[in-house]
């Protein structure tokens, strides 16, 4: 058992040191490797051990692994066998084929018998496609019927095309889910769809998950474009997330524009987005990594944060050298200094809106905001550094500024101090001691000049920076002006009131109920058809109130940005 435990420790470590790319050909003695691997192959012991075998010895040799897997093959359990077939079709070896073929003289169970079929038609240079017609039979289970169809369809005759279309139709129209999925993976492998493209909607429409999850991936696989609005639509529903995501990144190159665009859509919700941004860091050419470089520069808030993650994922750093690479290192110490002059601007609200000088439950929610923004923003000032210096010593800084021990954040700071080499050192380090709003504000006057307003004025000039406030502060802006009875500028308030999400606009309504009831007049049955319920809820209730004509359609929503400009809102002020 000692044995045992000790050779599962050390694939195990073998394979995460290549999954982490610590690990290559050079450091590993391949011919003592390969008996290694046959040795445990052929002993007794978990699947998953030798799973991992299989693994390693594909990520580092993988145009050699049949002689290892071939000679193994018929002693393997049915779960190796399909894996050692899958990784073999990778680089099948015409040489083997004899190998494979008296192995489905077995007793295989159907899953490894269809991936040993796909090997030995796809290897053949001249296969016999004839021979594939047991494969057919009604008797025969789907996952083989549906790869001997879609292979047929590959490689045989106009005659034999259509006999494997036909077989298909039958699949994937037949009353059983099971059949029906394999149908639909057929699909994928059959390269080209042609006749059976009319069933996609009917199968897109399915009441089986697993029949649309499956049909997604078949569309990718066939490059069917006229589909791919589907693949998009996969993202936005929880069921299809993942599967969507899987085939869009399997079309690599070709999916970029169409992710990009459903990206930098702000009036799809936030997670949709992200999976967006995720699908290509996924993809992983140099393309989409040009892409995310650009837009890390251009974007702001949230999705900048998304894309900095999905950059510093991305294994053996490609994401990092390629950052650094498209825009330098200059370009990520100009985003940390624009993060710092932002966070002087939120200092100079949080000084100029203190709890003496603006009272009130919607102030109090104001500053807590922005508190709550202030660290937003230095977390994103460390993934930004882990860009520049060793990753290791950036996040030792942050979880030793983070610790309630005053040692251990002054351990934090020493650490930084010890490690950037960045001009605006002093102001990053001023902005992580303890000081006070006030002595942070005076430590970034090389960044932002600071000038004392009063609240309401102070309240104004955040909203001219509305594009970098994220959704809650700017709702909450306008929820303190309504308290304080301060007027806003019609430019600020119309903007906001197309905002994407509905609670800002939900704020923007309240306030102009006191700032200005006669412009809410002329708004309301404009947005009486808004696209958040609630919107259209409080819309309702406000038309009502005010005896405004008109009941809003509840069935035809209407986007925030559709609402034509109004000359009534022209001159706001308080009456």
């Amino acid at each position: 058992m000692a044995i045992g435990a000790l050779r599962s420790g050390y694939v195990k470590l073998l394979v995460t040191s290549a999954e982490k790319g610590q690990l290559g050909v050079s450091d590993v003695d391949l011919r003592a490797l390969k008996r290694k691997v046959a040795e445990i192959l052929q002993q007794p012991g978990a699947d998953e051990d030798k799973s991992s075998c299989i693994e390693l010895l594909s990520q580092l040799d993988p145009e050699n692994l049949n002689e290892v897997l071939v000679p193994l093959l018929p002693s393997m359990s049915p779960a190796l066998q399909r894996q050692s077939l899958e990784v073999l079709l990778e680089h099948p070896k015409e040489a083997d084929l004899n190998k494979v073929r008296m192995l489905t003289s077995q007793a295989l169970q159907p899953e490894v018998l269809a991936v040993a079929l796909r090997y030995i038609w796809l290897t053949e240079p001249e296969p016999d496609i004839r021979q594939l017609r047991p494969y057919l039979q009604p008797e025969v289970d789907p996952i083989v019927r549906a790869t001997a169809a879609a292979l047929m369809l590959r490689r045989g005759s106009p005659r034999q095309k259509a006999e494997a279309t036909n077989n298909l139709r039958l699949l994937v129209t037949s009353p059983q889910e099971r059949e029906r999925v394999m149908g639909c993976r057929a699909l994928g492998e059959a390269v080209y769809m042609q006749a059976l493209r009319l069933y996609i909607p009917n199968l897109l429409a399915d009441e089986s998950l697993r029949v649309r999850c499956a049909l997604l991936e078949a569309i990718a696989a066939t490059h069917l474009e006229e589909y791919y609005p589907s693949l998009l639509r996969g993202l936005t529903y929880q069921s299809t997330r993942e599967a969507a995501l899987r085939s869009l990144v399997r079309l690599e190159n070709e999916a970029i524009p169409l992710l990009l665009e459903l990206a930098l859509d702000i009036h799809k919700p936030d997670l949709v987005r992200q999976y967006a941004w995720t699908g290509i860091g996924r993809i992983d050419t140099p393309e989409a990594l040009q892409v995310l470089a650009n837009n890390l520069m251009t974007s702001w808030g949230t999705t900048r944060s998304n894309i900095g993650r999905i950059l510093l994922k991305m294994p053996s750093d490609r994401g990092i050298e390629g950052v650094l690479e498209q825009v330098g290192r200059a370009g990520i110490e100009l985003l940390i200094d624009q993060e710092l002059m932002f966070l002087g601007q939120i200092y100079g609200a949080m000084v100029d809106m203190t709890e003496e000088l603006v009272q009130g439950r919607e102030a109090d929610l104001l500053r807590r905001a922005l508190k709550d923004l202030q660290g937003d923003a230095i977390d994103w000032c460390f993934l930004l550094m882990k860009f520049l210096y060793p990753i290791n010593s950036v996040q030792a800084a942050a979880f030793n500024l983070q610790s309630a021990s005053m040692m251990n954040r002054a351990r934090g700071l020493e650490i930084l101090d010890n490690t950037l080499d960045i001009k605006s050192k002093n102001a990053m380090l001023t902005v992580l001691a303890e000081y006070s709003d006030q002595e942070k504000l005076e430590g970034l006057s090389t960044l932002v000049y600071y000038q004392p307003q009063g609240p309401s004025d102070r309240l104004r000039h955040l909203l001219e920076l509305r594009h970098f406030l994220p959704d809650w502060p700017l709702a909450c802006c306008f929820h303190c002006a309504r308290m304080a009875r301060w007027s806003l500028t019609a430019e600020q308030t119309l903007t906001c009131l197309r905002h994407p999400t509905g609670f800002v606009r939900e704020a923007v309504l309240a306030y102009l109920k006191v700032a200005s009831p006669r412009s809410l007049v002329d708004l309301l049955p404009m947005m009486k058809n808004d696209l958040n319920r609630l919107v259209r809820t409080q819309v309702s209730s406000m038309m009502q109130e005010l005896g405004v004509a008109g009941v809003p359609d509840q069935s035809n929503s209407a986007s925030p940005s559709s609402f034509p400009n109004s000359p009534g809102i022209a001159g706001l002020e308080l009456i």
